[in-house]
C-alpha cells in the first residue's frame, strides 16, 4: 500500500512538472518562412565563409577538396539575393574558381558570436549557405559601379585593402537553411526560386524594416 502510494505521487509530480515546462513561441516551419529570412541575413553581412574546389595545380595534393575561407561580400549591388564577393586575384580561391567557378557562401547570426541572454546555445542560431556558381565581373562600367558600391558597405577597412582584387557575382542555385534547433526553427533546402522571390513575395523582405526586425529578432 505504501509503495502504491509513493508511486501515484511520483507520477502525479512528472506530469505536474511536464505541464510547468515553459513554452517556447516557434519560429520559422517551412521554406517559404524561412526564405525572407535568409534573404535578410544575406542582406545584413558583411563577411561569409567562402568555400571552393581547390584544384590539383593550384594546391598540389589537394586537388578536389574544399578550401574555405571568410571574405568581404556585399548584397547591397543591387540587393539581389545574389552578393558581390571581392577576392584577392592572384588568391587560391580566385585561381580555383577560374578552373572550376562551383562555390558556397555561409552566413551566420551575429549571435554566434555574442549571444544574447535568451539564446539556448550559438548553434540554436541562424545561419544559411548559398550554393552555386561565382563569376567574375569584367565590364569596366560594372566593374566602376560595383567598386563604389562596396566601399560604401565596407568603409571600416576595403579602402585600404593593400591587394589587387576583383569582384565575382554569386549566381544561387541552391540554399540550406538552418534557423536553430529544430523542435523551434526550420531546417532545410530552399529553392533558387523561392530565396529570390520570384512571384511570391519573399524578395520584398530584403526592405530595410525587414532587416531592421530581423536584427532585433536576433539580438
Amino acid at each position: 500500500m505504501h509503495c502504491n502510494i509513493i508511486l501515484v505521487t511520483l507520477v502525479a509530480l512528472l506530469v505536474s512538472s511536464t505541464h510547468s515546462l515553459p513554452q517556447y513561441h516557434t519560429g520559422e516551419h517551412s521554406p517559404r518562412e524561412a526564405a525572407p529570412l535568409a534573404r535578410a541575413l544575406v542582406k545584413t553581412a558583411g563577411i561569409a565563409e567562402l568555400s571552393t574546389l581547390a584544384d590539383e595545380s593550384v594546391v598540389a595534393g589537394l586537388g578536389g577538396f574544399p578550401f574555405s575561407t571568410p571574405e568581404y561580400i556585399t548584397d547591397s549591388c543591387p540587393p539581389s539575393g545574389e552578393p558581390l564577393v571581392y577576392l584577392v586575384v592572384w588568391g587560391t580561391h580566385a585561381r580555383n574558381l577560374n578552373i572550376l567557378p562551383h562555390a558556397s557562401l555561409s552566413i551566420r547570426s551575429t549571435n554566434f558570436t555574442n549571444p544574447p541572454p535568451t539564446s539556448r546555445s550559438p548553434l540554436d542560431e541562424a545561419r544559411v549557405t548559398l550554393i552555386g556558381t561565382l563569376s567574375r565581373i569584367t565590364n569596366d562600367t560594372q566593374i566602376h559601379n560595383a567598386k563604389k558600391c562596396f566601399e560604401q558597405k565596407h568603409k571600416e577597412g576595403f579602402g585600404i585593402f593593400p591587394h589587387r582584387g576583383a569582384f565575382w557575382r554569386m549566381s544561387v542555385k541552391k540554399v540550406r537553411w538552418i534557423g536553430g534547433f529544430g523542435d523551434r526553427h526550420f531546417n532545410g533546402w530552399i529553392s533558387r526560386d523561392l530565396y529570390l522571390g520570384e512571384g511570391n513575395g519573399a524578395g520584398s523582405a530584403a526592405s530595410k524594416d525587414a532587416v531592421d526586425s530581423v536584427r532585433k529578432q536576433w539580438r
